[in-house]
């Protein structure tokens, strides 16, 4: 046993009431991470359980953001502890037409040993995109707006995103339709989207650009941002990423900020009817920092040193693990798609920035390292442990191959009932909790009575099943699944149908004992007792008779 498996058991083992006095005597020791110890040791040691406390159902899309669940496209927010531990609503914003409604929305939450002194509008808010092209930011406990922004009179914009998290962030605009009269008169459209890019704390404006296939190229289908650099897809499935920064120093024309007058415009900036100004004017292309082709132009980058998952353009049976620096294919890199069942395998890199890579099939989720060779410059993808949910169950041989008198191979349609059939297990989510810094893997078995729900918390470093919970399953198994885990909170989100939304809320509760371990307990005690009383009486001297 290593050092550290060693120190992860002794803080596993660790009583609550000793650390809670560890903490009452202070010292050197972080507060914080003691009270993550004592979660981590009640969650997965102690004698409690998850019970379902809230179930709502909605015809939108629901949203979980922490510990707050929207509903009605954000007009409604659930939070906190009620009545018997069900959520409880902070707010709901007043009714409003479709013409004016909540599209897309961020929520802004820097913690407070974050929040540089002095401060401005470090306050929690939620910011939202309406159909009406304003971007509001609300205070995050009530609702009530606190900034508002008018963006533009002719772009509809429908998604936000953050370019780097709780510091800056984008609205995106719809894709630019090519109308009855262009086609008629042979204008090409050459604008595919714009990208308007602010500052969140406080709310500052940088700038306004559009995405123009005259300087990208003429086979552009979409782009956005994030971490500092924006991402252009094409559709021959190429994706380049080019540096943001470089970008607003050498074509961005002038700085304007919020209800400040545009210049050379009597135009106020952000004011309606203006909006936002095109102040990023793109005249040539850029030097792409990063270059690929795959599939669904789906990069992932992470990694020490540097690689990039990809899946190959055309491709669907396999993904491969470059390496950025040399582009080359790492050693073992290449991993082959072992299930095919209801959803296609994923890769992601690892949630603790360790570098590590996940392997999410139907009933395994594997963690893979990268390594550097001492020998050679080539990096090594080896399995570090896999985790197998529910491994007593195993799955049925259902691949049989027919093969005609030519030697061409007939395929067997498989119907959905058959494949749930000979499919015992299907994982849903994979998470990280880092408070807890556990692997949190959400999964349903089916079952003859019915499908049954389960989440497991396993050892980050080994991989080891910690504890497992059981939930109710209120839908089938190729419905949409989501699992949110929040300290004592496991918040379950089901997509039925395209208009219909399951939001199941589950709480830590302490098990109490049963009733006839009470009674066993009190005999045993009983029993005890007298043995202890006959075994006293037993041992005292009696008295000595005499005869007069």
């Amino acid at each position: 046993m290593t050092d550290m498996e060693r120190t992860n058991d002794v803080a596993r083992c660790e009583n609550v009431v000793r650390m809670l006095r560890r903490r009452q005597l202070g010292g050197r020791c972080n507060i914080y991470r003691k009270d993550l110890k004592i979660l981590r040791s009640i969650i997965l040691r102690g004698r409690t359980e998850y019970r379902k406390v809230w179930e709502k159902q909605s015809k939108s899309h629901i949203s979980c953001e922490g510990s707050r669940v929207y509903f009605d496209n954000y007009k409604s927010c659930y939070t906190g502890n009620g009545k018997a531990g069900a959520p409880r609503q902070l707010y709901r914003l007043q009714d409003c037409p479709n013409s004016s409604k909540i599209e897309d929305a961020l929520i802004c939450n820097i913690a407070p040993e974050h929040i540089p002194l002095p401060h401005s509008g470090h306050k929690g808010s939620i910011v939202t995109i309406t159909s009406n092209r304003w971007l509001h930011r609300r205070d995050l406990r009530t609702g009530t707006v606190l900034e508002a922004v008018y963006l533009s009179p002719n772009k509809k914009f429908r998604e936000l995103g953050w370019i780097t998290e709780q510091e800056r962030f984008y609205v995106r605009s719809t894709h630019t339709p090519a109308l009855a009269v262009h086609r008629q008169a042979g204008i090409p459209v050459c604008v595919v989207m714009v990208l308007a890019v602010f500052n969140i704390y406080p709310l500052e404006f940088v700038g306004m650009l559009e995405i123009d296939k005259r300087v990208f190229g003429s086979d552009v289908t979409d782009a956005m941002l994030s971490q500092d650099m924006l991402i252009i897809m094409h559709q021959s499935g190429h994706v380049r990423l080019y540096s943001f920064n470089h970008i607003l120093e050498k074509f961005r024309s002038y700085k304007v900020n919020l209800r400040e007058q545009i210049p050379g415009s009597d135009a106020v900036c952000g004011d309606y009817p203006s909006g936002v100004p095109f102040n990023i004017k793109i005249t040539e292309k850029p030097t792409p920092l990063f270059e690929t082709r795959c599939s669904e132009h789906n990069v992932q980058i992470g990694g020490f040193p540097w690689h990039y998952i990809i899946i190959p353009h055309g491709c669907c049976g396999w993904f491969q693990v470059h390496s950025i620096e040399t582009d080359k294919l790492a050693k073992n890199g290449e991993v082959n798609v072992s299930s095919f069942g209801i959803e296609l395998d994923k890769a992601v890199f690892h949630g603790d920035e360790s570098g590590r890579v996940l392997h999410i099939s139907e009933d395994t989720v594997r963690v893979l390292q990268l390594s550097s060779q001492e020998s050679s410059s080539e990096t090594v993808l080896q399995e570090v442990f896999s985790i197998h949910p529910n491994s007593n169950t195993h799955k049925k041989e259902t691949t049989q191959r027919t093969v005609t008198s030519s030697g061409r191979s007939i395929k067997k349609r498989v119907s959905l009932d058959e494949l749930l059939e000979c499919s015992p297990l299907t994982i849903h989510d994979v998470d990280y909790e880092n408070e807890l810094d556990v692997l949190i893997v959400s999964a349903v078995s089916h079952n003859p009575e019915g499908p049954v729900g389960h989440i497991g918390y396993y050892d980050n470093l080994t991989g080891k099943l910690l504890r497992e919970f059981s939930l109710e399953e209120p839908a089938k198994e190729y419905y949409e699944h989501r699992t949110f885990v929040d300290a004592d909170t496991i918040v379950q989100r089901v997509k039925v149908t395209p208009s219909k939304f399951i939001c199941i809320v589950y709480k830590l509760f302490g098990v109490a004992e049963d009733e006839e371990e009470k009674i066993s307990k009190k005999c045993e005690k009983d029993v005890s007792i007298s043995s202890e009383s006959s075994r006293r009486r037993r041992r005292r001297p009696r008295s000595a008779r005499y005869n007069l």
